[in-house]
């Protein structure tokens, strides 16, 4: 009797238990695709880190494959390429090239990028150190000629993001070195369109620069006349480290006192023009990385136009012209990328920065009167954008 109701017992618990199991289960939390996207970028990092080839390929089948749409970019195609060279998976990395042209870098320019998680950051550096081990892997690969030739290519493209001049003129040398032995090649499009065409770099430029100025005049020049603001535009053309080129400056000054000047009477707080066109030359003795100086050295004419009552005369304005000769220091920064010819299309590369001069102005205005003898120490602030002439290397 007991072992049927311990039977009993338990085929009803069982019962009880199926009927309210729904009851008991715990609730799972769906991913969106960008969550599932950091998740599998997590993991995909993990795996690299840990050498786990396998990993690395099936989590790049799912980020490429699966999780990416037409909303969501999941992966950048130099982290696809370097991860591919560490796992030897060269035929998809291959197809992967083949595919990248114009059309699926705009439709990539639409998508939302990957998250900022600094992979693409590891994998250079990580590849930059132990290069010669995926040189090693192309070598041990046996693919065939081409193959191997276009691998140590787009390697060597991959493992240098900041190439330095010399460093892309051997690229675009070694970009038509292939092109001639495999001028069939599948991967001319690629090569023509994505790593050849990034000039060779000459030594003469053009600089563009416009700056806001302040000039303060001395002597009696600086006690009639307050400090001098307004603007400067110039253009300058180098050629290896010398520089020649023009300027054009105007600003606004107002006198500070009531004064004579040949016999015309100017009154306090009129407001003078000041305006001066020459020739300036310089000589650039440094130009490394982001950072130019250039002392500077020029002449020309200037003009200052003063308002002015003359005896028995309405008020009017008396202007004086006369050289003037300077001395200074072009301070230049580099800011942003530089475009390259092939971006522009044309035969110059660019760069914008910012352009601090610093000098002194000799000023001849007081060979007309006394009250205006002085110089001016000036100072200004402003944009340049410093350009480059390049060529592309020929071939057939």
């Amino acid at each position: 009797m007991r072992i049927y109701l311990l039977l009993l017992f338990v085929i009803s618990g069982s019962s009880l238990f199926a009927q309210n199991e729904g009851m008991f289960r715990i609730p799972t939390v769906e991913l969106t695709p960008s969550e599932r996207i950091v998740q599998e970028r997590q993991m995909l990092r993990q795996a690299f880190l840990s050498g786990d080839d396998q990993g690395v390929n099936r989590l790049l089948d799912t980020l490429t494959l699966v999780l990416e749409d037409s909303v969501l970019a999941a992966t950048f195609p130099e982290e696809r390429w370097l991860l591919w060279y560490w796992t030897g998976n060269y035929p998809r990395l291959f197809a992967d090239v083949l595919d990248y042209n114009q059309h699926y870098r705009f439709v990539q320019s639409q998508k939302l990028p990957p998250p900022a998680d600094s992979l693409i950051q590891l994998l250079d550096e990580v590849s930059a150190a132990s290069a010669h081990l995926l040189y090693q892997k192309i070598t041990a690969a046996h693919l065939g000629a081409e193959e191997t030739a276009f691998a140590t290519l787009h390697l060597q493209y991959l493992l240098t993001p900041r190439p330095t001049d010399r460093q892309v003129e051997e690229q675009d040398e070694n970009v038509v070195a292939f092109l001639e032995k495999f001028p069939a090649s599948p991967f001319r499009y690629y090569l023509r369109n994505f790593l050849y065409g990034h000039t060779k770099m000459l030594n003469k430029g053009v600089d563009l620069d416009i700056m806001l100025t302040v000039a303060r005049p001395d002597g009696r020049y600086g006690a009639h006349f307050r400090t001098a603001v307004g603007f400067s535009f110039g253009i300058d053309y180098w050629k290896n480290r010398w520089l020649v080129g023009g300027r054009f400056g105007m600003g606004f000054q107002s006198t500070r006192i009531d004064f004579l000047l040949e016999r015309t009477d100017v009154a306090r707080d009129s407001l003078g023009i000041l305006g001066y066109l020459g020739a300036e030359t310089g000589l650039i003795v440094l130009n490394k990385g982001k950072v130019r100086v250039t002392p500077m050295a020029g002449g020309g004419l200037a003009l200052l136009s003063i308002p002015a009552r003359r005896e028995f005369d309405f008020a009017q304005r008396y202007s004086y012209l006369n050289f003037y000769g300077q001395v200074g220091l072009n301070l230049d920064y580099r800011i942003g990328r530089r475009k390259d010819a092939y971006e522009w299309s044309s035969g110059a590369t660019g760069q914008g920065g910012i352009r601090v001069s610093l000098g002194y102005q000799w000023m001849s205005f007081g060979n007309k009167d006394l009250a205006l003898q002085g110089n001016m120490l000036f100072i200004g602030v402003g944009y340049t954008f410093m350009t480059r002439h390049a060529y592309p290397l020929s071939y057939q």
